[in-house]
């Protein structure tokens, strides 16, 4: 592979650095470096020899810190979106439960009033007992309007 050098201990060195950049595909420098037991400085020039001699395929990243193969395979695994909006909560809707709940306690409240307060005769009693009983008919409707609301635990 590297037969032009003279001195053995560079070859034994080179042999390491490729073995390690292709087989593990480490790119840091600074861990080559600690895996061959030498300087960064010294590891990166003997990467750019055998880049020049052809043979790694990869260039250095802008400071100088890694070192990336030219050949570098993409996976076919299916990639997940980063910058997707997720799940989304839908907000209910009770807005309608709220008012016809809020109108059978106004009716009620009447009620209660015409039957109590206003009972000058049978009229007004009899009148406000059928409020009370409609208020209170529509006040259950009500509260099953917002209890049937999807989802329950994000009414407010």
């Amino acid at each position: 592979m590297i037969a032009e050098d003279s001195s053995s201990g560079s070859i034994d060195l080179k042999t390491r650095l490729y073995q390690i950049i292709t087989e593990k595909r480490i790119s840091a420098l600074s861990m080559i470096s600690d895996m061959v037991a030498s300087d960064e400085e010294q590891t990166k020039a003997l990467l750019e020899e055998l880049v020049e001699e052809g043979a790694l395929e990869g260039s250095f990243t802008h400071d100088g810190n890694r070192f990336f193969l030219s050949d570098v395979k993409v996976s076919s695994a299916p990639t997940a979106l980063t910058k997707g909006k997720g799940f989304t909560i839908k907000k209910a809707e009770t807005r309608n439960g709220k008012l016809v709940l809020i109108s059978g306690l106004i009716m009620m409240i009447t009620g209660y009033l015409m039957r109590g307060l206003i009972a000058f005769n049978a009229m007004f009693e009899n009148t406000g007992v059928s409020f009370i009983t409609t208020g209170l008919v529509i006040l259950i409707v009500g509260g099953l309007m917002i209890t049937r609301a999807d989802p329950p635990s994000n009414i407010k």
